[in-house]
């Protein structure tokens, strides 16, 4: 504040952005508004993931490094038990399903075989522009197998039998709205 009480220009529009940041991107499982470093929250893992995927990957981040599309990412040290634990990241990109990551994996973790392809499913949150009135569509067209429609009333939601879990919606999203949940 100024020496007069007074919030200054500047003062005033960082916590008006600090505050407008925090409403429109949801928090997510797992973190708090205004925490340090939040437990990581459970996020989807890489596809064909085993069911002891855990057990099975040795942190070595291969699968992340050969995803041409970069959305493998690796839990940070600071993360505990998930530290190098690789999930997919739908902020950065979205998953094509081209297998590099299987390729790279030589531990198991990741099997085409034995795995989900299906790395999760779109939910649309409540923050979603068109369901809250807001002229939105964004998702609709990027969504390639069609899994999200426009509703008469203006809003949109998830056929989740269509839906592949690819994360394109989640990166098309402006209102940061849609997640994959795992």
């Amino acid at each position: 504040m100024s020496e007069e009480g007074r919030v200054t220009r500047g003062e005033f529009f960082r916590q008006f952005l600090k505050h407008a940041a925090g409403a429109v991107v949801p928090e997510r499982a797992g973190e708090k508004a205004g925490d340090g470093v939040p437990d990581p929250p459970e996020r989807p893992r890489p596809p064909w993931a085993v069911e002891d995927f855990l057990d099975k990957c040795d942190r070595c981040g291969d699968c992340a490094s050969s995803c041409p599309t970069g959305v493998i990412a690796v839990h940070p040290e600071t993360a505990g038990e998930r530290a190098g634990v690789p999930y997919l990241d739908f902020f950065a990109s979205m998953c094509d399903f081209c297998g590099d990551c299987v390729a790279a994996c030589k531990t198991g973790a990741l099997d085409k075989a034995e795995g989900a392809a299906k790395p999760g499913e779109a939910v649309i949150l409540g923050s979603c522009l068109a369901n809250r009135g807001i002229v939105c569509d964004a998702c609709v067209g990027y969504c390639c197998e069609e899994a999200i429609v426009a509703d008469a009333g203006g809003g949109v939601s998830i056929i989740a039998e269509k839906c592949t879990g690819c994360g394109a919606c989640v990166l098309s999203c402006v209102g940061r709205s849609i997640t994959i949940n795992p």
